[in-house]
C-alpha cells in the first residue's frame, strides 16, 4: 500500500500529511510492532503528528491510518510517548455543560412501620415465607385463644373458618375463640409499632409465646400480599369491632393504620378475620395438620374448622377439666438467671414507676404467697416499705449486687417446682388420637420423661403407633405421620430436626426404622419454662 493512497481521515492536519509524504516509504511503513524496544522509524514529525492528533481527540483508527500503521501500533507508541489513556464513557459529554452547583440535602424520616411493611422484613420478623404465611396467622391466633381461655379458667373452644372470595371479594380467614375477649387497649397498643406489646417477654414461664410481635406481624400480612393497596383485618370483642385498615402515604412513604370501631354481636371471646387475597393460595391441607397438631398438644380444647362451608375438623375435648401451668401462674425464682431476673423488675418498675415496692416484687414469684416470709426478706434486705425502684437503682445502674441477694433470698424460701406441674399431655389422650387416626391399638408406645437441667424442669412427651393397615399385611398404608408440639403448641416445622451439639430427631427416627416413608404415628412434646429460640418463627431451638 502507498501512502498516496491511504483515505485521509477528516480531521488530520494536511500539514502533518505533507509531511509524511516527505518521509521515506521505508520508514513511514515501519510497523511499531517490528520495533517494540526502540523508536527506529519514529521521527520527530511523525511523534508531533500523533501527540497533536492525540491531543485533539481523533480516534486510535484514524490516527492509524494517517500515520500508515495498525491501531496496536498507535497504542503502543502512546504508552511509550507517554500519553495519558482517554476514556471515553458513553452518554457522558468531554466536558460539563454547566458549572457544578450545590443542592439541599436534607434529612428524610422513615417510619419504623415501614419495615413490618416490607416483604423481607416481615419474613424476618416471623421467619416464614409469605407463602406460608396463612398457616403463621392460624397459629398465632390460636396460641392467643387457647392461652386467653385458660387464663380465664376456662376449657378452649377453638373455631377456625376460611371463606373463599367471589366475584372480586377477598378470602376470609377467621379464628375464634371462647375467651375473655382482648380489650380496647390492647388493640391500641398492637397498632402502634412504636412499641413491643407482650404480658410474658419479661418473665419466665412454660408459655406458648413470649416474643411479643406476633399481632403486630400479623396485620400487615395482607396488606403486603395484596400489592400494598390496601390491607384490612377486624377484631370483634367485648361487644366492640375494630376495622384495621392498612394504607400508605405515598409523599412519606410511610404506612397509615387505621382504626374504626362499630358495634359488634362478639361479646364472649375474640373474632379474628382476616381479608386475604384471591390470588395468594391458602394451603387448606397444611392448615389441616397444624390444627391436628394442637388438639394432640392439648387434651382440653375443642376444635372446628370449617374450609368453604365444609366441616374439616370437628373434635371435642378428651378432658375439658385438664389443666397446666398457665401463663397467668406465678413464676418462679428458680428459673431466672440474674440477668432475666433484673429484666423483670425492670418491667415491673417501667409500668408502676415508685409505686410498686420491694415487697410486692417478692409476692410475685411462686411460693411467696404468704406474708411472713415477704417480711422476713424484706426484713433481711433493710428494704421494708422500700420502692424496689430505689431498691433496683436507677436508669443508667443497677445495683447488680442488692439483686443478687434479693434472688438468692427467694431461691432460699421457695422450692423448686416439679417436673410434673409444668403439664403432661397424658397417655390416654395420645392414645386415642393414635387409635383414631388410623393406629393399631396393640402397637402403641408411650415415652414419658421429666428431670432439671441447669435448675430448670423440662418433661418431654413421645408417643409411637404403627399404622393398623401396615400391622396386617395391608399394601396401601399410609407414610408416617409427624406431630412436633413445644410448650403445647403445635409447630409449623420439626423443631427438632436439628439440635445444637446433638443428633436431630430425624436421625433419631431413621435409625429406629420410623423415617419419613415408615408406616408410623410419632408425637413428639416438648415442655419448659425457658424455651431459647433460635429463630423468630419459632421452628428451632436451642436445646444442649
Amino acid at each position: 500500500m502507498r501512502l498516496d493512497l491511504v483515505e485521509r481521515p477528516a480531521e488530520a492536519s494536511a500539514e502533518g500529511f505533507s509531511r509524511l509524504k516527505s518521509q521515506p516509504q521505508s520508514e513511514i511503513f515501519t510497523k511499531l510492532g517490528d520495533v517494540k524496544s526502540r523508536r527506529i522509524g519514529w521521527t520527530e514529525e511523525r511523534r508531533k503528528l500523533l501527540v497533536a492528533m492525540w491531543g485533539r481527540g481523533e480516534k486510535a483508527p484514524a490516527i492509524a491510518a494517517a500515520l500508515g500503521v495498525k491501531v496496536g501500533a498507535v497504542n503502543v507508541a502512546r504508552a511509550r510517548l507517554g500519553l495519558k489513556p482517554r476514556r471515553v464513557v458513553s452518554g457522558r459529554p468531554k466536558e460539563p455543560e454547566e458549572p457544578p452547583h450545590k443542592i439541599e440535602r436534607v434529612a428524610f424520616t422513615v417510619s419504623r412501620l415501614v419495615e413490618y411493611c416490607n416483604e423481607k422484613e416481615l419474613v424476618a420478623q416471623c421467619g416464614h415465607e409469605a407463602f406460608e404465611w396463612p398457616r403463621v396467622i392460624i397459629k398465632e391466633l390460636v396460641d392467643n385463644g387457647l392461652d386467653h381461655c385458660e387464663e380465664a379458667g376456662i376449657a378452649p373452644v377453638i373455631k377456625v373458618a376460611i371463606k373463599s372470595g367471589k366475584r372480586g371479594k377477598r378470602t376470609r380467614i377467621v379464628v375464634e375463640d371462647n375467651g375473655l375477649g382482648i380489650p380496647a387497649a390492647t388493640v391500641t397498643g398492637v397498632i402502634d409499632y412504636t412499641i413491643r406489646i407482650s404480658s410474658r417477654e419479661a418473665y419466665i414461664s412454660p408459655t406458648r409465646g413470649r416474643q411479643g410481635n406476633a399481632l403486630k406481624c400479623i396485620l400487615p400480612m395482607s396488606f403486603i400480599v395484596g400489592g400494598k393497596v390496601r390491607g384490612e383485618t377486624w377484631i370483634e370483642a367485648r361487644g366492640i369491632k375494630h376495622r384495621l385498615i392498612f394504607s400508605v402515604n405515598q409523599i412519606k412513604q410511610e404506612p397509615i393504620v387505621k382504626d374504626i370501631r362499630s358495634r359488634s354481636r362478639t361479646r364472649i371471646g375474640t373474632r379474628v378475620t382476616i381479608f386475604w387475597p384471591n390470588d395468594q393460595a391458602v394451603d387448606t391441607a397444611a392448615i389441616t395438620h397444624l390444627l391436628k397438631a394442637f388438639i394432640w398438644c392439648n387434651p382440653h380444647v375443642s376444635l372446628r374448622f370449617n374450609a368453604d362451608g365444609k366441616e374439616v375438623i370437628r373434635f371435642g375435648a378428651t378432658n375439658p377439666n385438664w389443666s397446666k401451668y398457665r401463663a397467668c401462674d406465678a413464676t418462679s425464682a428458680h428459673w431466672y438467671s440474674l440477668e432475666q431476673f433484673e429484666r423483670y423488675a425492670g418491667a415491673l418498675i417501667d409500668k408502676h414507676g415508685g409505686k410498686f415496692t420491694v415487697r410486692e416484687f417478692a409476692a410475685q414469684f411462686r411460693g411467696m404467697s404468704a406474708t411472713e416470709k415477704q417480711k422476713e426478706v424484706v426484713r433481711t434486705l433493710g428494704a421494708s416499705h422500700m420502692s424496689l425502684l430505689r431498691f433496683f437503682g436507677s436508669e443508667t445502674e443497677v445495683k447488680h449486687q442488692a439483686m443478687q441477694k434479693l434472688l438468692d433470698l427467694l431461691l432460699e424460701h421457695t422450692r423448686p417446682v416439679r417436673p410434673e406441674l409444668l403439664g403432661v399431655i397424658g397417655e390416654q389422650h395420645l392414645r386415642q388420637l393414635c387409635i383414631d387416626s388410623g393406629g393399631e391399638p396393640q402397637a402403641f408406645k408411650y415415652f414419658l420423661s421429666s428431670d432439671y437441667s441447669a435448675g430448670v424442669p423440662y418433661v418431654v412427651e413421645v408417643a409411637t403407633c404403627a399404622y393398623r393397615k401396615w400391622v396386617h399385611g395391608k399394601e396401601n398404608a399410609p407414610v408416617r405421620e409427624l406431630i412436633t408440639g413445644i410448650n403445647f403448641s403445635a409447630t409449623l416445622e420439626n423443631p427438632f430436626h436439628k439440635l445444637r451439639g446433638l443428633e436431630g430427631m430425624e436421625e433419631i427416627l431413621t435409625e429406629l426404622r420410623a423415617g419419613s416413608n415408615s408406616p408410623v404415628i410419632v408425637c413428639a412434646h416438648y415442655v419448659c419454662p425457658h424455651i431459647e429460640y433460635l429463630d423468630r418463627g419459632k421452628s428451632r431451638i436451642g436445646l444442649e
